[in-house]
């Protein structure tokens, strides 16, 4: 029984393969087109549905797209204003003048109308179902605006009086300062022409009360700024003086006047007691102001008024820009989903794709791939430079009719492209004149047109004065809009043969062939009075002038590049001396080589290291121990030249940057030497006012410290007061970084510049370096001693160690350790050394250390491996 069942299953499976076999070919072709009219079905509705969702994705995105376009437009226009406006108010504040005024004006109408829009968009019906309402701003931002506006005009309003903005200024420099000044020259010169030995001493009293009296004063005056100890108490006390001295001084004078019968000495004792007179009522005019406190009032405005509106505008900016990122990621949301739902309906069609490339292939390399590779093959022959490609196809589709058009239109705009690209190398894009490169050529072949013929020609340098106040002032377009008008005005007063060349900024050259010394004068002087003229730029008229520097061959050089540098030194001559123009003179040339030589020198020193550091020590005042020592520059080859005009020098010459990776460099290697002998020496190092402006110099000190494998406490920064205060705002940023990498920091010669004490409390500072001219000077003056107190307990008071400079006695450093200063240097302790004598000098120290001398003799404290 199963045998016949399994052969019966055989003989059935064998009929039905007959069968299927007999009829496939009618089957296939029945089924292919079954399965292509169902493709094409499927296809047709998958394109009719993915059509429909993404035209109505595409058209509510695209909405939503334009309303944070425009929005994201007006903000930009917005937050460009406002920054606009405040930049120029606290110009205005530091420098008022109509312009900046008016600028500050112009910006906030700007900025209303701008809110105005913002509001406007803001009233735009958007339907509940918008996902995306938030788009439009609140419409609060012109009402801001408006009130912002009239904070400023008031605050405007009261930066133009000077008598409510500063009182007590103008009272100083106006009438006390030169009181002051002119009491002092009478009495200099009575003094001078005085023969009686008694009355001479007499005016020489009244001048030593005259001088306390002023100390009293400036006392008086630091004790109502806060800088030393403001109390009623001090305050009288500093009054007292200042009353006691003018009277002493006052009398001094009027019983000279009544004892002597010399009216030439009389009437010159009737114009000190007259000055005098008036230097008293300008003080009681001081004094009145300060029993009233009235100082500067603009402060409260800014600080209490104006910066709060400034912060709720940019505020509502940030809600705005926070509801156009959520409405743009709901838009890329909906985007990712349609996605999601069409990827089924992509995979189909990318497999018809594959069915339809694999079909049509053959066709396509006939009449699609081969004519691309003809083309390929042409491309590369253009792109190697090849005179003559391979013929192209012959279309043979629209396709290839399409490619082999697009090739000829490519290679037409490239041959363009190329004499765009030969044009520009050669011209400046901004006033289309002659570039450097340009010039460079055309003088050498006029130089060799001119040693043919035994011609004579010259060669101009002009630069623009007062273009930097314009660039500064009124920004890079009214810049631009002046330098093409001069190269429009040089163009057309020149002749044809001769060439305009822009060399940069704003330097100008011009080539006179076949012209002579004098004529060149005459054109000189043209071309100086055509620059002068006014050039109007929208509605102002903006004044320029230029100076001139002429050089002419064969007088001043035979070859391109002293031409070029003699009539560049013929025109800083002109510069110089405030002339229109002046020929080159080898007399005038002088400086300019010693310089350029002295810069030549410093900078092969600096790659060569020919200069040296040498080290000061610093101590600790109470434990008579040595904490320290500072890095001095040294070049033993200029010996001469002082360290602030080498700086100098560096700055002016490009040079200050690698000067300064140089020292930093030594510095951190010398410390690193010192370590090696078992000594951890903590250095500081000088920054100039160059590395605050225009230095990354914390990256560089950061790969330093690591390279070194140095602590970063080891390494001190100093920058002077006078450096930090040009720009404040950066200084702090740069400080900041360098007290993240965990480098100490003091500002030096403290007390010489007009900090203030705001950016002083910011600054993360931790010692601060009394200047030595006011160390010095203490046990002879008074009022330095006060000074220097007042320093030190500002500085503790603000968390922060001070260091005395020029102590050059004992009886200094005595004073400096009642005074409770930290930490001193000068010659009394050593002077500047070398490494070598640096060594010995810290030897010592530390013998006299382990004897018990440490009060008599300074001691290193150093740690042996």
């Amino acid at each position: 029984m199963p045998e016949t069942a399994s052969s019966r299953l055989r003989d059935a499976w064998k009929r039905l393969k007959d069968r299927l076999g007999h009829s496939r070919p009618k089957s296939l072709h029945q089924g292919y087109l079954a399965i292509a009219f169902l493709l094409g079905a499927m296809i047709v509705f998958s394109a009719l549905f993915t059509a429909y969702e993404v035209n109505d994705v595409h058209r509510e995105t695209n909405r939503h797209g334009l309303l944070r376009q425009q929005t994201e437009g007006l903000l930009q226009q917005l937050r460009d204003h406002l920054w606009q406006t405040n930049f120029h108010l606290f110009n205005y504040l530091l420098s008022p003048n109509a312009v900046t005024r008016e600028q500050i004006r112009h910006q906030i109408s700007l900025a209303r109308n701008v809110a105005s829009d913002l509001d406007r968009m803001a009233g735009q019906h958007v339907p509940e179902s918008d996902p995306s309402p938030a788009t439009t701003p609140r419409p609060a931002l012109a009402a801001r605006i408006d009130a912002l506006q009239r904070r400023l005009d008031s605050l405007i309003q009261l930066r133009n009086q000077p008598t409510h903005l500063y009182p007590a200024l103008g009272i100083i420099e106006d009438q006390l300062g030169p009181e002051f000044l002119e009491v002092v020259a009478s009495l200099q010169a009575m003094i001078d022409q005085e023969e009686d030995p008694e009355v001479r001493r007499q005016l020489r009293l009244a001048w030593d009360h005259w001088h306390r009296m002023i100390s009293s004063f400036r006392l008086y005056l630091l004790r109502q700024t806060g800088l030393y100890e403001r109390s009623p108490e001090g305050l009288e006390a500093a009054l007292h003086d200042v009353l006691m001295l003018f009277q002493s001084t006052r009398e001094i004078l009027g019983r000279l006047r009544e004892q002597r019968d010399d009216p030439v000495l009389r009437g010159m004792l009737e114009h000190a007691l007259d000055r005098m007179a008036r230097w008293f009522s300008a003080f009681r005019r001081i004094r009145s102001l300060q029993q009233n406190n009235v100082w500067r009032t603009d402060f409260d405005v800014l600080v209490t008024h104006v910066q709060p509106l400034y912060q709720e505008i940019w505020q509502d900016i940030d809600r705005i820009e926070h509801a156009m990122k959520s409405s743009a990621d709901s838009d890329v949301a909906r985007w990712s989903s349609l996605a999601t739902s069409l990827y089924q309906n992509i995979a189909i069609l990318s497999i018809l794709s594959i069915g339809l490339v694999m079909f049509g292939y053959f066709h396509f390399r006939q009449t699609i791939l081969r004519p691309i590779g003809q083309l390929t093959r042409a491309m590369y022959a253009i792109a190697r430079g090849d005179e003559e490609i391979e013929r192209l196809p012959e279309p043979a589709t629209m396709e290839t009719r399409q490619l082999t058009e697009a090739f000829r239109h490519m290679r037409q705009q490239i041959q363009i492209r190329q004499e765009a690209l030969r044009y520009q190398s050669l011209h400046d894009a901004l006033t289309s004149l002659p570039n450097r490169t340009l010039l460079t050529d055309r003088l050498q072949q006029t130089l060799y047109h001119a040693q043919r013929e035994s011609e004579e020609f010259c060669l101009m340098i002009l630069d623009l004065d007062r273009f930097k106040e314009i660039n500064d002032t009124l920004g890079h377009q009214a810049g631009d809009d002046v330098l093409r008008e001069i190269a429009h005005r040089l163009a057309l007063m020149l002749r044809r043969s001769d060439t305009v060349a822009r060399l940069g900024g704003d330097e100008f050259a011009i080539l006179l062939p076949s012209t002579g010394c004098a004529k060149a004068e005459e054109i000189a002087t043209k071309i100086a009075e055509t620059i002068e003229q006014p050039i109007r730029w929208h509605e102002q008229m903006l004044y320029v002038g230029t100076s001139i520097g002429i050089a002419a061959y064969p007088a001043h050089g035979h070859d391109v590049d002293t031409l070029l540098k003699r009539a560049d030194v013929a025109m800083y001559v002109a510069k110089n001396n405030d002339l229109p123009y002046a020929v080159y003179n080898v007399r005038k040339d002088e400086h300019s080589i010693s310089r350029l030589t002295l810069i030549s020198e410093l900078r092969k020193a600096i790659e060569s290291g020919e200069l040296e550091l040498h080290y000061q020590p610093k101590i600790d005042i109470e434990a008579r121990q040595a904490v320290g020592a500072e890095a001095l520059l040294r070049w033993p080859k200029w010996r001469n030249l002082s360290t602030e005009s080498l700086i100098q020098t560096c700055e002016q010459a490009g040079l200050i940057q690698p000067l300064t990776m140089w020292v930093l460099e030594e510095a951190m290697a010398q410390m690193q030497r010192w370590r090696g002998m078992g000594l951890e020496i903590p250095v500081a190092v000088n920054l100039s006012a160059w590395n605050l402006a225009h230095s990354d110099i914390d990256a560089f000190v950061a790969e330093l410290i690591e390279r070194h494998r140095l602590s970063p406490e080891l390494l001190e920064v100093e920058i002077t007061e006078n450096s930090m205060m040009r720009n404040p705002e950066r200084a702090v940023r740069l400080l900041r970084r360098l007290k993240s990498i965990g480098v100490k920091l003091a500002v030096d010669d403290f007390g010489t510049g007009f900090s203030s004490l705001a950016y002083l409390k910011q600054m993360p500072v931790d010692h601060i370096k009394i200047d030595k001219s006011f160390v010095m000077d203490m046990l002879r003056d008074e009022n330095d001693a006060i000074i220097v107190r007042s320093i030190i307990d500002l500085a503790h008071n603000l968390g922060m160690k001070v260091i005395a400079e020029g102590v050059d006695s004992s009886d200094v450093l005595s004073l400096l350790e009642i005074l409770r200063c930290d930490m001193a240097q000068g010659y009394f302790i050593a002077r500047p050394m070398p490494p070598e004598r640096f060594n010995r000098w810290l030897a010592r120290q530390s013998q006299a250390m382990a004897d018990g001398e440490a009060r008599h003799a300074l001691a290193f404290p150093v740690r042996r491996d």
